[in-house]
């Protein structure tokens, strides 16, 4: 397929313009997308932490941050997802569910995940904020040289896990 604007090169960046409901599909050669991205087009995101981070900020914008709220489990601030755009531990989304649940929506569309649970897994589920409270734990210990305590949190953690 030939680019529509200089009707030379081969077409290698396909995009689709939706605009007022109508679907037009473009077809661009390299060197004219460079030349017509600046006027036209939008530079994607570099990355989807990012694009997340970006979301973040412009719900702060709207009054809902969480500011000096921390999560219990994994001591992890909204602040901190901002920066990362990664949440600590499972419990960060109910900690931060006023910021986080309309995120998701203008992400996905819904607030609620509707996945499945692979059946090798469902034996062996455990609470998750369990294990990262007996690994922060266990971090502890081994900085503070208490090594019999950490064995024993090491062997909790393993049962817990199987």
């Amino acid at each position: 397929m030939k680019c529509q604007i200089c009707k030379d090169n081969i077409a290698t960046i396909h995009l689709t313009e939706i605009e007022d409901g109508e679907t037009k599909e473009v077809h661009l050669c390299e060197s004219c997308y460079q030349n017509e991205k600046k006027n036209v087009f939008i530079e994607p995101a570099q990355s989807v932490n990012e694009l997340i981070s970006d979301l973040a900020a412009s719900i702060d914008q709207a009054g809902l941050r969480n500011e000096g709220t921390r999560c219990p489990v994994c001591s992890a601030s909204y602040a901190d997802f901002q920066k990362k755009g990664l949440f600590g531990c499972p419990n960060d989304y109910t900690v931060f569910r006023d910021s986080v649940y309309p995120l998701l929506e203008k992400i996905h569309g819904s607030s609620e995940h509707k996945g499945k649970i692979p059946k090798s897994a469902i034996h062996r589920q455990s609470s998750p904020e369990q294990l990262i409270v007996l690994r922060r734990e266990l971090d502890e210990a081994i900085s503070n040289e208490r090594y019999e305590k950490a064995a024993e949190l090491r062997d909790e953690i393993t049962k817990l896990e199987h």
